[in-house]
C-alpha cells in the first residue's frame, strides 16, 4: 500500500470517527462535561456564520491563568473554527463556568506537558499535532448561575438513553473498521 493510500485511509477512519463521536458520543459526553471530576469541558462558542450558539465537550486542563485542548482532529473543525473566529467563549470546567479568550493554537511541546503522563500518551498515539490555549478573563470563576445554566440543557438522566444509542453507533463503527481493515 502506498503511503498516500495509507494517509488517505487514516483520513477517512479519522473523518467516521470524528462523524461518530459528533452525532453520538458528544450528546452523552455533554451530560457529565464541566461538572466536578470529569475530564470533559463544555466549550460554549457562537457560530461564526450562523450566530446560534452551540456547546461542544472537550478534554481539557487548567493550566495557570489558561485551558489547553487537544485537536485530535485538527484546527479544522467548526467549534474550533468558531472559538478562533470569536473574541471569547465560556468554559464549563469541573463544576464552574470561566470566560475566556485571547486563543491561540500551540504545538505539542506547549500542550503536552498540560496533561498527566497516560493522557500524554493516548494524544501522542493519535497523532494530535495541535492544541488549543484559551486564556482566562478573569482571575475567578463566573457565578454559579453561569455554570447551572451551561450544565441545564445537559441533565444526567438523558445520559441513559443516549448511552444505549452510543453504544449502538459504537457496534456500527466497529463494523465499519472491520470493513475498512478487509479491504487492504
Amino acid at each position: 500500500m502506498t503511503m498516500q493510500m495509507q494517509v488517505s485511509l487514516r483520513q477517512q477512519l479519522m473523518e467516521r470517527v470524528r462523524y461518530f463521536n459528533k452525532r453520538y458520543l458528544n450528546p452523552f459526553t455533554l451530560s457529565f462535561a464541566g461538572r466536578p471530576h470529569s475530564p470533559y469541558a463544555i466549550v460554549q462558542h457562537v457560530g461564526r456564520k450562523s450566530g446560534c450558539v452551540y456547546a461542544t465537550p472537550v478534554l481539557a486542563m487548567a493550566v495557570e491563568d489558561h485551558f489547553v485542548i487537544p485537536l485530535p482532529y485538527g484546527k479544522h473543525v467548526d467549534w474550533c473554527r468558531n472559538v478562533l473566529a470569536a473574541e471569547s467563549c465560556t468554559i464549563g470546567f469541573q463544576g464552574h463556568a470561566y470566560r475566556v479568550g485571547e486563543s491561540e493554537l500551540v504545538g505539542p511541546s506547549e500542550g503536552l506537558p498540560a496533561f498527566p503522563q497516560w493522557t500524554q500518551s493516548m494524544l501522542v498515539r493519535a497523532e494530535t499535532a495541535q492544541f488549543l490555549r484559551l486564556k482566562r478573563l478573569s482571575a475567578s470563576p463566573e457565578d454559579d448561575a453561569e455554570y447551572r445554566r451551561l450544565i441545564a440543557a445537559y441533565p444526567i438522566d438523558r445520559a441513559v438513553w443516549t448511552l444505549v444509542a452510543g453504544l449502538l453507533g459504537v457496534f456500527i463503527l466497529l463494523r465499519l473498521f472491520k470493513a475498512l481493515r478487509s479491504r487492504k
